[in-house]
């Protein structure tokens, strides 16, 4: 059974690598990135040129409030419900434990938890996907 999968972060690391085995696999992919760097675009021409499917969303995570926009955008993209969501996006800064700073904290916590949770809530949301599946990636501590 292949889906239609969007990962966050698609364009570049561990993201991309997610994204290539995916495609390779058989399944649509659409590739989040935080900016237009051209790395995601490159990643979904290599994808389209090989015979799969793929497309771009841009966003940024720290904004909880558009993250059922940015999935919408991600359905449109690709021209289909999402079945799979891969949460590979995350932003890590060096920080101490005695030196903790509320904002950044705040910034990590949105897009390493929450956004994650928002769009598995977009996910479940949809009326035309009964069994989708969610893979969360974390490279930074939240607690």
């Amino acid at each position: 059974m292949t889906r239609t999968v969007l990962v966050t972060g698609g364009g570049k690391r561990l993201g991309a690598a997610i994204v290539r085995r995916l495609a390779a696999d058989g399944h649509a992919v659409v590739i989040h990135q935080f900016h237009v760097d051209g790395a995601a675009d490159a990643l979904a021409g290599a994808i389209t040129a090989a015979g799969g499917r793929a497309a771009t969303v841009t966003g940024d995570l720290q904004a909880l409030t558009r993250i059922t926009d940015l999935f919408a955008q991600a359905c449109a993209a690709i021209g289909s419900p999402i079945g799979g969501l891969v949460n590979s996006a995350s932003r890590f800064a060096f920080d101490r434990p005695e030196a903790v700073d509320p904002v950044l904290f705040g910034e990590l916590a949105a897009i390493n938890c929450g956004a994650p949770a928002a769009l598995a809530a977009a996910l479940a949301g949809q009326d035309d996907v009964a069994d989708a599946s969610v893979v969360n990636i974390l490279d930074q501590k939240v607690a």
